[in-house]
């Protein structure tokens, strides 16, 4: 009866089910039309969360979506809404997230709730739409939490250029269709392409956007005979084209005299001042010389090319790079110019207190103002650490310490080495009483650092003398904290089958997980260009040695998303470089990471004797102490076993 009720409605309403939880109206919706949504979080991830959020991204025919919040009413598991569409929508894809669990999420199982435009007669989809979904596959799926999809991506692109054939000569499209057949090797797309670029070579009539398109798409196909052939008629016919442009850009961006660079940006800069969208490559052009300013220590240089940069974020991002590196990047490194450090952070902290007193006025357009918000925050917080640092170097304890304990209850990214600077500040600002009060609860709470243990040490024993007291004291401070990080564990532990593969390791050898059912596996994703993947390595270099006479735990180390051209030798070198016995297996094509459905790295899978996952771990905190307490407890609990029997082999 249920379900007879269920159709007779969606007839009445003239609805379209969209996915398992999603019913959206009108059926076959036209750009700029209202939509009405209805939520069913019944049998979804988010069944059992009563703070559910939706966001729409409502996407283009190209290009970045538009981010928007859904404000939603609940009657039961039943959430409703209405989303207004803009003229120029192609599609929306609907997000539903839990307001207090970040990576608690319903995307439809990983197919996403999207919704199709329509032309006014209904009669078929909207030009563009395809596209906007081969782009949501191809490249900016991840906003919406979703798996890159080369397949799909292709086979709306293809979609587009079937239903509206003049799609075939759109630059973007063909452009982004001739690229994503490459990467992904799809012979039949390649051809396809080819076919398109043969066709557009024949017209007679061809104007320099055409040619440029074609020029383009051969380079792609890695057909140079054919795109120089075509650069030289570019470079003859249009003096002052797009080709010469881009080529006068290149020639500036390989310039390491910097007074030449600096005239050729001049130059640039009034002899293409007339052409559309010149200021993106202006600023692309102005954040180099800014960079190489900022390098020789030029500093009003530095800050004439900065003014040529209008991202306030993008122009604090660097101004705190270079106050970082100038405070010496440490607490016991040696600040090469502290005062100018000094004024460059503050200098970005004012930029972003701008920013976050309007969060309008630049805010990108696929992102909501709550995740605006929150990026500036972040932000913030991270560039008021280094301000914190350049202040305590300068003698300024206890706006130092003001800074540093904001930063570190911002309730954002908190890594260790913020906390050992806050107990640093602490102890001169508060006293070593309060500083070591703070430095226990946070060895409870898994979050002290090497560091910060050795301080909490000298101010225990200070404060009380007793050394055996001390160690007491934190053996069961670490006791504490191991019960509890563990009860933490129990609750996160799941149960899924683990994707089988087949990987070469740096020493030709194949690897197959299937190989090693009966141990417990960890499989760590990384990349020689991920910075916490490397930061964590020296913390699973003490995993790896302290399991390595075990016959019942073993490591894989999986690079993948690699970029490079020579992507074995460059591991290949880093490995060796940093003497790490890891067993590296290459994801050269990058099918295992989607496999697991990483959405970024590192992150690392403990898997139990079964092959079943039973941890997923995104990210690295900073702290390579909390990272082997965390890796043992895990290990432990997929093993069944206490840590010591799984150590070493059973006699």
């Amino acid at each position: 009866m249920k379900k007879i009720l269920s159709f007779c409605l969606l007839v009445l309403l003239g609805t379209m089910a969209t996915g398992q939880g999603l019913v959206v109206s009108p059926e076959k919706p036209s750009p700029g039309d209202v939509l009405t949504i209805s939520y069913d979080k019944k049998g979804t991830p988010l069944e059992n969360d009563n703070t559910i959020e939706a966001i729409a991204y409502i996407c283009q025919e190209l290009g970045l979506p538009t981010a928007v919040n859904i404000e939603l009413k609940a009657a039961g598991d039943t959430y409703t809404g209405t989303l207004s569409t803009s003229a120029d929508a192609r599609s929306v894809f609907v997000l539903f997230k839990s307001a207090k669990e970040e990576e608690l999420f319903d995307n439809n199982g990983d197919k996403g709730y999207k919704v199709k435009m329509y032309t006014a007669d209904k009669t078929a989809v909207s030009q563009g739409t395809y596209a906007s979904l081969a782009s949501a596959w191809g490249s900016f799926g991840r906003l919406m939490k979703l798996q890159r999809d080369f397949a799909k991506a292709i086979k709306y692109y293809q979609k587009e250029i079937s239903a509206y054939p003049a799609s075939k000569f759109n630059p973007d499209i063909l452009s982004a269709y001739a690229n994503i057949a490459m990467r992904s090797k799809d012979e039949a797309a390649i051809a396809d392409v080819k076919t398109v670029l043969t066709s557009l070579k024949a017209k007679r009539k061809t104007t320099e956007k055409e040619v440029m398109l074609a020029y383009s798409v051969s380079k792609m196909l890695k057909d140079d005979t054919g795109a120089e052939a075509m650069a030289k008629k570019m470079r003859k016919k249009y003096r002052k084209g797009e080709l010469v442009r881009n080529e006068v850009q290149t020639a500036f961006e390989k310039e390491e005299d910097l007074a030449l660079k600096e005239q050729q940006f001049k130059a640039f800069q009034q002899k293409y001042a007339s052409v559309k969208d010149i200021d993106k490559v202006l600023t692309s052009m102005a954040s180099r010389l800014v960079n190489a300013y900022g390098a020789k220590g030029e500093w009003d240089k530095f800050q004439e090319y900065l003014a040529f940069i209008p991202s306030p974020t993008q122009k604090a991002s660097m101004l705190n790079n270079f106050a970082w590196n100038l405070s010496g990047a440490a607490l016991d490194k040696e600040a090469p110019n502290i005062d100018m450090a000094k004024k460059l952070s503050k200098q970005s902290l004012d930029l972003l207190e701008t920013e976050q007193a309007d969060l309008t006025a630049n805010k990108p357009s696929y992102l909501t103002t709550d995740e605006w918000k929150k990026r500036l925050e972040s932000s913030f917080y991270m560039y008021a650490d280094t301000y914190a640092l350049i202040l305590y170097k300068k003698g300024e304890k206890e706006e130092a310490y003001a800074y540093q304990y904001k930063v570190c209850n911002s309730g954002g990214y908190v890594g260790g080495e913020m906390y050992e600077r806050l107990g640093i500040f602490m102890e001169e600002a508060k006293g070593g009483a309060e500083t070591e009060d703070f430095l226990a609860e946070k060895i409870r709470s898994n979050d002290a650092t090497e560091a910060m243990k050795k301080q909490h040490r000298r101010l225990f024993l200070a404060n009380n003398t007793i050394e055996q007291a001390y160690n007491k004291h934190l053996a069961g401070l670490e006791k504490e904290a191991a019960i509890k990080f563990k009860e933490e564990l129990v609750a996160k532990m799941i149960e899924e089958d683990a994707p089988d593969f087949r990987l070469v390791n740096l020493e030709g050898k194949e690897v197959s997980l299937d190989d090693m059912k009966g141990k417990v596996v960890v499989l760590d994703f990384w990349a020689t260009w991920c910075g916490p993947c490397k930061a964590s390595f020296p913390g699973m270099q003490k995993m790896v040695n302290q399991y390595k006479d075990s016959d019942q735990v073993a490591f894989l180390f999986i690079d993948t998303w690699e970029r490079g051209k020579n992507k074995e030798k460059d591991v290949t070198d880093f490995i060796s470089k940093n003497e790490y016995t890891f067993n590296v297996l290459m994801d050269k094509e990058d099918k295992i990471v989607a496999k697991y459905k990483v959405e970024g790295i590192p992150t690392k899978f403990v898997l139990d004797g079964n092959g079943k996952i039973r941890f997923k771990s995104v990210g690295y905190s900073g702290n390579n102490e909390a990272l082997v307490t965390e890796m043992n407890l895990m290990i432990e609990l997929a093993g069944g076993k206490q840590m010591e029997k799984l150590t070493k082999a059973d006699d």
